[in-house]
């Protein structure tokens, strides 16, 4: 569609005489028809905004670009499209991030200085991987837990895991801060 062709549309949607188009420009009535039908191409900035103006829209309308922000095209606006799902699963909810220290989980590719992002809970399935507070240090290890241990292993062989037993398991010893969702890594 052609810049002329959206403002007849547009005209003839709000029902205006051309001679409204005309006055509101300060043109004659013949080079509002002449503009509608293409008969002239360029469109002066102050007849545009005029137009716009009177035709209650944008100039961007006008010239059938997308409008700042939405990248929605002008003439896909007032369409009427039918909702699709979208195919997988929704992006893991995120709480924080967790700057990884040590290569622990270098086998998992999450590599020093890689940001982890956690989502908060008290509990985690057998060989999930977790942020752990132990004592007063945080780790990130994949956990098994057993009925009176937890072992958290690393996934770097020179690693040796960290197995907690019955007294051990204290509040103030260990909790699971969160289980680790997803990760950015910088390309090396």
């Amino acid at each position: 569609m052609t810049t002329g062709e959206r403002i007849r549309v547009r005209r003839k949607e709000l029902r205006l005489p051309p001679r409204v188009m005309a006055a509101a420009a300060n043109i004659s009535l013949a080079t509002v028809y002449r503009y509608e039908n293409g008969q002239i191409g360029k469109l002066p900035v102050s007849v545009l905004l005029s137009f716009a103006k009177v035709l209650q829209t944008s100039p961007n309308d006008l010239l059938g670009w997308p409008e700042e922000g939405n990248g929605e095209p002008a003439y896909l606006r007032n369409k009427k499209f039918m909702r699709i799902g979208t195919a997988g699963t929704q992006p893991p909810a995120v709480e924080f991030e967790y700057q990884c220290v040590g290569n622990d989980l270098s086998a998992s590719r999450i590599l020093d200085g890689d940001t982890v992002l956690i989502r908060r809970q008290p509990t985690v399935e057998n060989g999930q991987i977790a942020l752990v507070r132990l004592g007063e240090e945080r780790v990130l290890k994949r956990i098994y837990q057993g009925e009176d241990y937890v072992e958290l292993r690393s996934e770097n062989p020179a690693v040796p895991p960290v197995v907690l037993r019955g007294g051990e398991l204290t509040q103030s010893n260990y909790e699971v801060i969160g289980l680790a969702v997803a990760f950015c890594s910088a390309i090396r």
